[in-house]
């Protein structure tokens, strides 16, 4: 896996970790389980275009670009699944944690860009 798609991912999950500690001091087990989900929402589907892609490493370029295309369906897909199952499968949930989880979750991607990416200067 290359090493910014797994620092993403690394990310997202201490994310999770963080965002369910403070939903637990905050408002208790059904808000640390509803961050947790949320947060499993963000990095699953990540994780799953991670293994994806790297499936189709070192393959034709066609391939690799259809494994792209593979991956981004599934990811949306597992988002959409994740969600469903969620929602349904919650007899309890704390709605607020859920969503700010798995919006922090997205930010990651950003925060380690920011981070990751040498900048080049211009001359």
């Amino acid at each position: 896996m290359n090493r910014t798609i797994a620092r993403v991912i690394y990310a997202q999950i201490a994310f999770t970790l963080v965002g369910a500690l403070v939903a637990a001091a905050w408002g208790g087990m059904t808000a640390a389980a509803s961050a947790g989900a949320g947060g499993a929402i963000g990095f699953v589907p990540s994780l799953l275009y991670a293994v994806t892609v790297r499936a189709a490493a070192g393959a034709a370029p066609e391939k690799q670009l259809r494994a792209g295309y593979v991956a981004e369906f599934l990811k949306i897909a597992a988002t959409l699944a994740l969600f469903a199952a969620t929602f349904i499968g919650f007899k309890e949930l704390s709605f607020w944690p859920l969503l700010l989880t798995y919006v922090g979750t997205l930010g990651a991607y950003w925060l380690v860009l920011w981070f990751d990416v040498p900048v080049t200067k211009q001359q």
